[in-house]
């Protein structure tokens, strides 16, 4: 391969900016696959089959609305919810931690991330472990719960931090 030839390649840390990952995503994506190529690099073509098996999926597209709600972190929070909920996201399927908040504007991934870290400590989520990295799950006997968040009928008093700390 010319010179040329690999500048027109991908690099690790092109795919990864590409696809909103951290380098060290793709690497163990790669890794998972067995040896790592010598070189590093990577055709244009690569980046797809990557995001596949990276389980990266893309939750908040453009235009995409949050739940209406009077406090908007609460909002974010029962959007997130709602998702988990309509996805299946509920043991023993797992997704990417990161899928939660994907495209999601800077202020409203903060808030996310805050709402992961409380679900988490409240158990209404769990952690995984993969090959693909941090991974959640609904416990089975938290779905009918998270359902009542996300149509904002019930909202347990110690999610409320997320939205009294802002």
């Amino acid at each position: 391969m010319g010179i040329i030839e690999q500048y027109q390649r991908l690099g690790v840390k092109d795919i990864a900016g590409h696809l909103g990952l951290h380098p060290f995503d793709v690497i163990r994506v790669l890794a998972a696959r067995g040896p790592l190529p010598e070189d590093l690099a990577f055709e244009e073509s690569e980046q797809e089959r990557i995001r596949g098996e990276s389980g990266l999926e893309v939750w908040w597209t453009p235009g995409r609305r949050l739940e209406a709600d009077s406090v908007h972190a609460r909002g974010v929070l029962r959007s997130m919810v709602r998702e988990l909920v309509a996805r299946k996201i509920v043991a023993p399927r797992a997704t990417r931690v990161d899928n939660l908040w994907r495209g999601l504007e800077d202020e409203d991934e903060r808030i996310a991330r805050r709402a992961v870290n409380l679900l988490l400590q409240e158990q209404f989520l769990k952690t995984v472990s993969s090959r693909l990295g941090i991974m959640v799950t609904v416990p089975a006997d938290k779905v009918e719960a998270l359902e009542r968040i996300a149509a904002g009928t019930e909202m347990p008093a110690s999610l409320a931090a997320l939205w009294l700390a802002s």
